[in-house]
């Protein structure tokens, strides 16, 4: 089954871009399709996606069953809308970011 998602892909500032592809759920394609499509619009970053439930709920998309749920609930006129969430620091920050301010206080308390 072909339907149209629509992604939201939040930025760092400002309005989120919104991007709409062809995907074809009934193919066997998988949540690591989708955001293997879905990255391709972010130079490759890795993204996390959210769909909106009918009671107002942002519900993870993880996994090839949780992508089927959606499909089945969540697609309204033929139309998945996706909230994406994008690393734009690039996978490894926090773990950069954490040994850094280890070795300023490493070199604080050897400083002291």
């Amino acid at each position: 089954m072909a339907i149209v998602v629509k992604a939201y892909i939040g930025q760092l500032f400002g309005s989120p871009d919104v991007h709409m592809l062809e995907f074809d759920a009934g193919s066997g394609s998988g949540i690591e399709a989708l955001c293997q499509e879905i990255s391709g619009l972010v130079s490759g970053r890795d993204v996390k996606l959210t769909w909106l439930d009918q009671d107002g709920d942002r519900i993870r998309l993880a996994t090839d069953e949780q992508l089927q749920f959606a499909v089945k609930h969540g697609v309204r006129e033929n139309v998945l809308r996706v909230s994406v969430s994008v690393d734009w620091l690039g996978g490894d920050a926090a773990a950069r970011r954490a040994k850094r301010l280890a070795e300023e206080r490493c070199a604080a308390a050897a400083a002291a």
